[in-house]
């Protein structure tokens, strides 16, 4: 923390930006060192502090609303994990603000909409459990069950802890007899995310958790890909405030299957959400 301190110092900062609440700890010390404002990132620590087993939850969370008081602001990027960050954590409301998200737009170059066949569904996040791919391989299962021809395309991370998770969804899918009509891409580039974007009709990230920011969603609607997301977190606001996306209820694969289905038999909607 020493050598922390020194280098922030020759580099004379006006404020400084933790990125978690797990960086908390060290507030104090920098706004005593330095005289400057800390600000502190809330980027969806709830997942991974609430997996922790006992007593580190507990100490955690403690040390957390301890030390939260020597944070001069607290930056969210959605209302949803504003008011949820505030209530959870224990942290001053006054303190805690919303900076809405945004990308570069220009990056996103319009191009021709794929063909209608095969049905394109996309899922772009890491692959784990929270996320929801598995809810999303069933109701993909399910859409060919009930004579519905659609491929779904999946790229992101993969951690080793993950992969036995994986492992299970693919076969799965080998079951269903949906090995040519699936696909996995592995983590792209930047380049690679676009192009995979643009290959798509429709995208959806069925996160089991309240999901915090949603990026991909904004970069789903700049590629002109609509979004079928769960009605949790941080969903309904990004969903009202584009207009560019369906919602259904957390954790029910048939009504996931019910959404998708909708949009595939309507390309008018999938245009008017993705415009």
């Amino acid at each position: 923390l020493a050598k922390l301190v020194a280098g922030l110092r020759l580099l004379k900062p006006d404020l400084v930006y933790v990125p978690n609440l797990m960086f908390v700890g060290v507030a104090g010390r920098l706004k005593a060192e330095l005289g400057v404002p800390v600000l502190c990132g809330l980027t969806g620590e709830d997942i991974f502090l609430d997996g922790l087993p006992a007593p580190y939850r507990a100490d955690a969370l403690g040390l957390i609303r301890k030390r939260a008081g020597d944070v001069d602001g607290f930056v969210a990027l959605t209302q949803y994990y504003a008011r949820h960050a505030a209530q959870h954590f224990g942290l001053p409301p006054d303190r805690v603000h919303r900076i809405t998200m945004g990308i570069r737009a220009e990056d996103f170059a319009e191009a021709a909409a794929p063909a209608d066949d095969p049905f394109t569904i996309g899922y772009l996040a890491r692959l784990c459990p929270e996320k929801g791919l598995a809810e999303l391989c069933d109701a993909f299962i399910e859409l060919h069950r009930t004579g519905r021809s659609c491929r779904l395309r999946v790229a992101g991370y993969l951690g080793k802890a993950d992969q036995p998770y994986f492992a299970r969804i693919t076969k799965r899918i080998m079951g269903a007899r949906l090995a040519e009509a699936f696909g996995y891409l592995g983590e792209v580039s930047r380049a690679q995310k676009l192009r995979f974007l643009q290959s798509l009709h429709v995208l959806s990230v069925p996160t089991v958790y309240a999901e915090a920011k949603g990026f991909y969603v904004l970069e789903a609607l700049a590629a002109g890909v609509p979004v079928v997301l769960p009605n949790h977190g941080a969903f309904p606001e990004l969903v009202e405030a584009t207009g560019g996306g369906v919602l259904h209820k957390p954790g029910d694969c048939p009504a996931l299957a019910e959404a998708l289905a909708g949009l595939m038999d309507d390309r008018t909607r999938r245009r008017d959400l993705a415009e």
